[in-house]
């Protein structure tokens, strides 16, 4: 759910925001832009909406018809106006209002209040409606927030089976239940999130744990890295049928494990019930269509060591034959080139059947980030790139560019 937060914490974040408003890549990062601006795309999507719901609520303080021009609503709504919708200076405000320092800033406190306490207001409601949301929808928005926060680095799973054990282990001897950890060797998760693998590793034990009562649940690694959990009933009895909750719970489990490039498959047999987890190599590709060379060789040394595999291309028929060659997980596109208009590219990419699937990141000086999105762009980055801004762009589709998890017929018998 939304978290709750103090009214003074809110309004320093309110005032933050608004010094931002027109720094995208800020102001999608913001605090605020997690708690009102939520949207599939990147920062600059966030930035889009948290910036649109601002000058809502600008425009909402508007004062009534026939309210004296020089009441103090009147001036709160000019200071507002002026600043973040006309960009004026708070001297050329003050200048246009004809106000006296001391007084100025009284009244822009004042907006400024006035815009907190109609955000405020709208946090509540959110909350309140967050409350009252169907426990799916819940769980898909702690998903969405646990995965843009998670960090993401290699993990040593048997580690992380071990630091569970004080939880696993007594409760198997409160269930009767043999747990057997036959795990020796580290197994490397290379792109993996320790509380991602911790809340996945606990859903299949405690899955696991309930299955199998009285009976016998074995862990076991493969040479390859391949993870084996095998549930055995107790003896003389048959393995039940999952009910619709334990169901929930193991898909939780599988989109938890996708989610670090891995696979979770089960295996139903009349005397045990196996799943098998397995972490492949899946390799990210980066496909730049830039003309600049030295621009195609900054982007190969930024992103060496973060699994990209950058492949460039000069032009659009070159990129053409790239993309059915390459099949890119993203596409880093300029749209100033001078064989080829960047935009003219962008649109027939995301028209074609073969290509629309593909994000696509502008990258220009030219400042367009509402065109490019309006295009089809997935994201938009201004040059120069930084590393930094670089693999941020990217980190979205580099953590999902896993392969889906199939779903498995039949459950234990």
């Amino acid at each position: 759910m939304v978290p709750q937060l103090d009214r003074e914490q809110f309004s320093k974040w309110v005032s933050e925001a608004l010094k931002q408003l027109y720094d995208s890549p800020s102001l999608g990062k913001h605090p605020l832009a997690e708690l009102f601006a939520r949207a599939e795309g990147g920062v600059l999507d966030r930035a889009q909406n948290l910036r649109r719901i601002f000058l809502e609520v600008i425009q909402s303080l508007r004062p009534k018809a026939g309210t004296p021009v020089d009441s103090p609503d009147w001036r709160a709504y000019r200071i507002l106006e002026m600043r973040y919708l006309e960009g004026l200076s708070p001297d050329e405000a003050m200048l246009e209002l004809a106000l006296q320092k001391s007084q100025y800033f009284r009244d822009q406190a004042r907006a400024l209040e006035l815009v907190g306490d109609c955000l405020w207001q709208r946090y509540r409601s959110s909350f309140a409606k967050d409350a009252e949301a169907e426990p799916e929808d819940l769980l898909r928005l702690e998903l969405k927030r646990l995965y843009e926060h998670a960090a993401w680095d290699t993990v040593d799973l048997k580690k992380i089976i071990e630091e569970l054990s004080s939880v696993v282990v007594p409760l198997a001897q409160e269930r009767g239940v043999d747990f057997i950890n036959e795990i020796i060797s580290p197994l490397q998760v290379r792109y993996g999130s320790r509380v991602i693998l911790r809340q996945a590793m606990l859903n299949l034990f405690l899955l696991a744990m309930e299955i199998g009562s009285r009976g016998k649940v074995r862990l076991s690694s493969s040479a390859e890295g391949e993870l084996t959990l095998e549930i055995y009933p107790s003896e003389g009895q048959t393995l039940p049928s999952l009910s619709s909750e334990q169901e929930r719970r193991l898909s939780l489990a599988q989109e938890l494990i996708a989610a670090t490039r891995g696979q979770l498959v089960q295996e139903a047999h009349s005397a045990k019930w196996i799943l098998k987890l397995n972490w492949q190599e899946v390799e990210n590709v980066l496909l730049v269509i830039d003309d600049n060379q030295g621009f195609l060789e900054l982007f190969h040394r930024y992103l060496e060591g973060h699994n990209w595999r950058v492949v460039c291309a000069s032009g659009g028929a070159e990129a053409r034959k790239l993309v059915r060659e390459t099949k890119p997980s993203v596409i880093i596109l300029d749209v100033l080139m001078p064989q080829e208009d960047g935009w003219e590219l962008l649109v027939s990419l995301k028209k074609a059947p073969e290509t629309r699937h593909i994000p696509i990141i502008v990258c220009s000086v030219l400042p367009e980030a509402d065109l490019a999105l309006s295009l089809g762009a997935a994201a938009y980055l201004p040059k120069p790139v930084s590393e930094r801004s670089l693999l941020q762009a990217l980190a979205p589709w580099q953590r999902l560019n896993a392969s889906p998890v199939p779903k498995q017929p039949g459950s234990p018998q």
